[in-house]
Formats: structure tokens, C-alpha cells, sequence
């Protein structure tokens, strides 16, 4: 059923979006799929770790079909071929979701990828031009309806504050608030529309990674010290 919602909501707005966005040397879209339903549904807790945008994602946009790219998120990362693709961002997420079992031992934890923005360039890192990005937003607005999809107990924006721009744009009354005694700007709460009330966001793990381990553990201890299984409404 989460499959086929999510099938649903990317056929709604994949062809305008192609007609909208194709010839910009954009890669093909991050779409999400779930690779055992059940097991996902009777978790206890469910994460979703939202990263920037995608290095290259399996060609240029409109090269795949939606049925394609599922197929490719189900192998790279419903496989977990990703954590031996390495790198900061998904050491970072192995990482927090190896302590985050630790810390809730008789739970199950389940966990999914996303990106903020759901389209990288076609050969090369970083976010598209900000015109493409809210071309974007219009014509394959599906991030808000993954959300409610999935259901995800906690949401892990490893976006930095330069994403801010993108947060807001999608959900304008969004409202950021200090953990641990450190400024918005490196850890920040979020509440706000229909995010859940464990919404946090911190740097990118490539910047986690270059400000030291002592940083890279105090924000991780933060967060996960910050998670609960039935957590109270954030005032």
C-alpha cells in the first residue's frame, strides 16, 4: 500500500515535471520505495535521514522511467549497497541509526533516505540554480505527501542552514529551536506545519566530519538523547 501511494504520487507529476525541467542537465529524480511493507509498518520507530540533493543520480532527467528508478533506490538502498558506497553522509547514517538501535535495544528501527531537493545535476555535485530548484518545487511537489506516506517518527534534515531557503519554501511557518545550548544555525528543533514533532536539522556530515569529532559526537548525542518512542507535543 506505501509503495503503490508512493507509485501514485510520482506518476501524478513526473510528466509535467519533465516537460517543465527537461534540457536543464538535470539527473533523474530520488524516488522513494519501501522494500518490505509489513516490516516497515509494525516498527516501532521510523526515521527518514534527508540529505541535500543527489551527486548524479542514474543519467539525465527523463532518461528512466519512475518504474526504473524505484527499481534503483530498492538496490542501492533498501539493499544497503549505500553504506558500501561509503562517504560522510552515509557513514553519518549508518552511524546514527547503529546508536539509535543501541539506544532502544528492544525496538525495531526501520529507516529511509530522502533529499530536500529530489534533483541533482546531471554531472556534478551541488544544489541546481535556485530557478530550477522552485521549478522544481511547482511541478514535483511531492516531498510534503512522502512524508505523510511514510510516516516517519523522526525526520533528520542533514541539510546545514544554507538549505534553510528550501525548508522554508516548503513549510513557510517553520520555526527553529536550539538543543544542547547551541545556536539554530549548527542544531536546531523544527516545528511547523505537518512535520512531526522530532524534526531536527544539523549540518551536512561533510561539514559534520570537517569540524572535528568532538562536534561530530556532541550534535549526534543531542539528537538521539532528543528521541523518544512516544514523544510528548512540542510546545
Amino acid at each position: 500500500m506505501i509503495n503503490k501511494q508512493l507509485y501514485n504520487l510520482y506518476e501524478k507529476h513526473y510528466p509535467g515535471m519533465l516537460s517543465s525541467l527537461e534540457g536543464n542537465n538535470l539527473s533523474n529524480p530520488l524516488l522513494l520505495k519501501i522494500n518490505d511493507e509489513e516490516q516497515y509498518q509494525k516498527a516501532d520507530l521510523k526515521v527518514m535521514f534527508l540529505g541535500q540533493e543527489t551527486n548524479t543520480w542514474e543519467g539525465s532527467l527523463g532518461s528512466k522511467s519512475i518504474e526504473e528508478l524505484l527499481g534503483t533506490y530498492s538496490r542501492f538502498f533498501g539493499e544497503g549497497k549505500c553504506f558500501r558506497y561509503g562517504g560522510p553522509f552515509w557513514n553519518t547514517v549508518k552511524d546514527y541509526t547503529g546508536d539509535i538501535k543501541e539506544a532502544y535495544p528492544d525496538k525495531r528501527v526501520e529507516i529511509v533516505w530522502n533529499n530536500l531537493i529530489k534533483l541533482g545535476k546531471e554531472n556534478s555535485k551541488g544544489a541546481p540554480k535556485k530557478s530550477l530548484v522552485a521549478i522544481q518545487k511547482e511541478a514535483f511537489p511531492v516531498i510534503r505527501e512522502e512524508l505523510e506516506i511514510l510516516k516517519p517518527d523522526v525526520v533528520l534534515f542533514f541539510t546545514g542552514p544554507r538549505y534553510d531557503q528550501y525548508l522554508k519554501a516548503e513549510w513557510p511557518n517553520l520555526t527553529y529551536h536550539p538543543l544542547a545550548h547551541e545556536p539554530a544555525g549548527k542544531l536546531a528543533r523544527l516545528k511547523g506545519g505537518s512535520l512531526h514533532p522530532q524534526a531536527f536539522r544539523t549540518y551536512h556530515p561533510n561539514y559534520l566530519y570537517r569540524a572535528g569529532k568532538p562536534f561530530y559526537n556532541s550534535v549526534k548525542k543531542s539528537i538521539i538523547s532528543s528521541i523518544s518512542i512516544t514523544p510528548k507535543v512540542f510546545p
